[in-house]
């Protein structure tokens, strides 16, 4: 795969899952292709190709790919340009998560990006942790970070001189405080 008219003929082609399985090969040369495949669709492919290339299964081969000892810094950096494609989604607007992310979660296969963070090479051991801390929210992340929400706003008491401002705003009042609604 090279360019987005390469790609896509490809994907017209219907090999994507053909390539997409050949990552689960036991021969080493083969599944080495197959990652160099993926990873070329991921940094060239447009956003449609790279969808269209997470539909057919790749996260999840992917991240079985993390657990041997093959190619798994090609392999992080091609989960690590499908995640960015995913949060690309959400900054246009498009979905309010980043869906990939939550593809990988969902295979508890964040664990296994999470693990490689104490791999004896640097690179490897430096992808994982920026992907960690871009695309998913540690354990140790979750505990630190008290789950303690600020009190509501409360209403001026009757009484006080509420000004113009805060009456036009008990005009639009539902009876939440500020951190209760939506805003």
């Amino acid at each position: 795969a090279g360019n987005q008219h390469q790609i896509q003929a490809i994907v017209n082609a219907g090999l994507l899952p053909a390539i997409i399985e050949t990552l689960g090969a036991y021969e080493c040369d083969v599944k080495k292709e197959a990652v160099g495949v993926c990873s070329n669709i991921a940094t060239e492919g447009s956003s449609q190709q790279i969808r269209h290339l997470v539909e057919c299964g790749v996260l999840e081969s992917l991240c079985e790919v993390l657990r041997s000892t093959l190619d798994v810094k090609l392999a992080l950096e091609t989960i690590q340009v499908i995640l960015s494609s995913g949060a690309k989604l959400v900054d246009q607007g498009q979905c309010t998560s980043n869906p990939y992310a939550e593809m990988v979660q969902s295979f508890d296969d964040s664990s296994a990006i999470e693990g490689l963070i104490s791999h004896s090479d640097f690179d490897i051991r430096s992808l994982a942790q920026n992907i960690t801390s871009t695309y998913f929210q540690t354990e140790a992340e979750n505990s630190a970070q008290p789950d303690v929400q600020p009190p509501p706003m409360q209403r001026p008491k009757e009484g006080n001189h509420a000004s113009e401002e805060d009456e036009n705003e008990d005009e639009n009042d539902d009876g939440k405080g500020f951190w209760d609604s939506d805003r």
